[in-house]
């Protein structure tokens, strides 16, 4: 692929190349972070893709989702209905911040981590992790409302 004019170098492809199943990926604006699956791990590079580190940290299921709010990383395991978190260098993880039946995508508005599952859209406070999941959308046989 070749651009040209002022778009110039506006794509760069295969910033990470050692990793297959890459399922989520999200950036702080220092660096990268990714949800590879099923090898159940959270990889991080630089932003510039240096310093890959595919194995960056080990999910305890299937990462599939990942998102930053408040300094911290989130990720979804699909398989075992978690959402774990932890610092953005890896430390103080906590595999089961967070319980709903096949987590998959995850952002945040910074209040809230909203998340997908098999059907649904709900969110969690990011303050009170405590309260119920809260449904705003549902999916049934192919028809989407709205609660």
């Amino acid at each position: 692929m070749k651009i040209k004019g002022k778009n110039k170098g506006a794509v760069k492809r295969d910033i990470v190349t050692e990793v297959t199943n890459i399922y989520d990926v999200i950036t702080n604006g220092k660096h990268l972070y990714w949800a590879a699956f099923p090898k159940s791990r959270i990889g991080r590079a630089r932003i510039d893709g240096s310093r890959r580190r595919p194995g960056f940290m080990k999910a305890g299921g299937y990462a599939c989702g990942v998102t930053i709010a408040k300094k911290k990383l989130y990720w979804a395991e699909c398989d075992n209905g978690r959402i774990a978190r932890s610092n953005l260098d890896g430390k103080k993880k906590r595999r089961n911040w967070f319980k709903t039946p096949g987590p998959q995508s995850l952002t945040s508005d910074g209040k809230k981590l909203y998340f997908s599952t098999w059907g649904s859209i709900g969110w969690v406070n990011l303050k009170n992790r405590n309260n119920k999941i809260r449904p705003m959308v549902n999916a049934t046989w192919g028809i989407v409302y709205v609660k």
